[in-house]
């Protein structure tokens, strides 16, 4: 267990990485009753931490949010190479209004946080993008 000054430190530190933190969203998908949406984002934390891809469901008209995604993480495999070009490999599919599909590239990405479900929205993870399901472009 964590001494209250170590509790204390980390908390402060976790504030500190955040704030130093750049997002911005890249994509949003509508459910299909339009209840919610998914937003795709990117976050750079700098020099430092790799360059990832974070998807969050919340209502519409809600703001979007800022730290780490609620539904799942990804990280770029390519992110920590100095002069590769970052590149997303995602695809996004309401299967319903209740359930969304999150397709990847494992060739690219690696997600490294699934929440399985989100404010009742269940979350899909799929290894691969299937056939006919196209990736999110690259802003």
């Amino acid at each position: 267990m964590l001494s209250t000054s170590r509790r204390l430190a980390y908390a402060a530190l976790t504030v500190f990485a955040a704030a130093c933190c750049h997002n911005e969203a890249t994509y949003v998908l509508s459910a299909p009753d339009s209840s919610r949406v998914a937003i795709l984002y990117h976050r750079d934390c700098g020099a430092m931490a790799g360059f990832g891809y974070h998807l969050s469901v919340v209502k519409s008209g809600s703001k979007p949010p800022w730290g780490l995604g609620n539904a799942v993480t990804f990280l770029n495999r390519d992110s920590l190479a100095p002069g590769v070009p970052r590149r997303r490999t995602v695809a996004l599919l309401w299967v319903s209004s209740t359930q969304l599909l999150v397709a990847y590239d494992t060739t690219n990405t690696r997600a490294i946080r699934n929440a399985g479900t989100v404010r009742g929205i269940g979350v899909v993870l799929h290894a691969g993008i299937p056939d006919g399901l196209r990736a999110i472009p690259e802003p």
